[in-house]
């Protein structure tokens, strides 16, 4: 059994030589077929193919609290009205120390909002990042950095 290419609602931009062309009227193009997808056999053979193609494959978190599934969770709250988003700020890098293979990144915003950013040594701290405004947090630099550090040495 030979394969072919079939387009259906033929388009002109939708072309090729070895394509054949179904459409409700008739072109002068070669591997034209006059008809539409009522023609029994192959409505078939267009449902069969459809279905076999279309295996829609589902992505979900098996946890709801998990991955994309939370922050996707939270922003259509927010686009529902349903909370308010977050208030962001520009914070800068403060402090970046690398230890036992990993790095730290410490960055600093207003009204001594502090975010830390974990990952490998060699990876890269930004100069600058928006996050989320929590000010007056009780965190410091000397805070951050020496938590990081200790947590490092009892994995290994």
């Amino acid at each position: 059994m030979s394969k072919i290419k079939l387009n259906v609602g033929a388009s002109p931009i939708w072309k090729d030589d070895d394509w054949y062309i179904l459409d409700h009227k008739k072109s002068k193009a070669k591997n034209s077929i006059l008809g539409d997808a009522s023609m029994p056999k192959l409505a078939y053979a267009l449902c069969l193919i459809c279905l076999t193609m279309a295996n829609p494959v589902t992505a979900s978190a098996q946890d709801w609290k998990s991955g994309l599934g939370l922050g996707f969770e939270k922003m259509q709250r927010v686009w529902r009205g349903l909370s308010e988003a977050p208030q962001m700020t520009q914070c800068r890098l403060a402090s970046r120390k690398a230890y036992k293979g990993k790095q730290i990144c410490v960055y600093k915003g207003a009204n001594r909002t502090f975010v830390a950013v974990y990952n490998d040594a060699s990876g890269y701290c930004s100069n600058a990042m928006q996050c989320r405004y929590d000010p007056n947090s009780g965190k410091s630099i000397k805070s951050l950095v020496r938590a990081f550090t200790d947590a490092q040495d009892k994995i290994d």
